[in-house]
């Protein structure tokens, strides 16, 4: 639970089932031009639920804190930083800093349609950055638009861990119905409690590509567990973005990395960037 004399602002971004994420200012904080970035701190509030064995507990919280310092010792400048890991009662509270960027979500919104080189960009950089998580046998599937932020000039994504769940030490907690993220971007065979391929990191970039392309996330008018019953079995609809010769390939690619059945899916990230790649390219088809 938030002490909230500890800060100037406090906005709700999203509830999820294991936990809370706010946007804060901290009371603390001084004044600064206003011409500069504005520091804000992203807040989670990890919420296991109570029935949740102690000892499993204990582990979660050692586990973030490993993990957390590993990931910023390795992407140190595209992952955020956490700033502090306090653990209380049945709940954890992880602060890590949240520059004044815009989330991905208001860039695609204000950018639309992005170009072709662009959404290939986007794509390449969260691979490149979940190819360091599994470098140190972490998976998250968390691609949240409304809270991972992109610096503008650059194009580069700054990316927040707020997933905190490791699904390949803790399966069993998916598995109990506890979604730590948007349940559209969960491979099907994760939501059913399979095991994880490199064809499910496949489905999220898959997702994410889709998503550049439209600017919205299928079911997003329905609560988690109904995205979730669906996200296991309706593929996701055609993109009707761009009218030329490239929107056919882009459907038949997206469609290829999305098949329910792993098995039936690009089989490798590198596979899919290359046909996306390919794409993408000025004169692609």
């Amino acid at each position: 639970m938030l002490q909230t004399e500890k800060y100037k602002t406090i906005e709700l971004v999203t509830r999820y089932p294991l936990g809370v994420i706010y946007r804060v200012i901290p009371a603390d904080l001084e004044d600064k031009d206003e011409e500069k970035i504005q520091e804000r701190n992203l807040v989670k509030v990890f919420e296991p639920p109570v029935t949740l064995p102690e000892e499993l507990y204990q582990d979660l919280f050692a586990t973030l804190e490993e993990e957390s310092l590993a990931l910023h010792a390795i992407l140190s400048e595209r992952i955020l930083p956490v700033l502090s890991v306090e653990k209380l009662p049945h709940s954890i509270i992880i602060t890590m800093e949240y520059p004044d960027y815009p989330t991905l979500a208001h860039f695609v919104q204000q950018h639309a349609p992005l170009s072709l080189i662009l959404v290939f960009s986007l794509v390449e950089q969260i691979r490149l950055i979940f190819a360091k998580f599994f470098e140190l046998g972490i998976h998250r599937f968390q691609v949240e638009p409304d809270i991972i932020l992109i610096k503008p000039k650059e194009r580069h994504i700054l990316y927040p861990d707020t997933g905190l769940i490791n699904l390949a030490k803790y399966p069993e907690l998916l598995r109990m119905g506890y979604l730590d993220g948007k349940p559209q971007f969960l491979p099907p065979e994760l939501l059913r409690g399979g095991d994880l391929s490199a064809a499910s990191e496949v489905y999220v970039f898959g997702v994410f590509t889709y998503y550049l392309f439209t600017g919205a996330l299928p079911y997003a008018d329905l609560p988690m567990t109904a995205a979730a019953a669906l996200s296991i079995h309706e593929p996701l609809p055609p993109i009707n973005r761009y009218k030329d010769v490239r929107e056919k390939n882009l459907n038949t690619l997206i469609a290829r990395a999305t098949r329910k059945n792993p098995e039936e899916r690009i089989s490798s990230p590198l596979e899919f960037l290359r046909a996306l790649r390919k794409i993408c390219s000025p004169g692609g088809v």
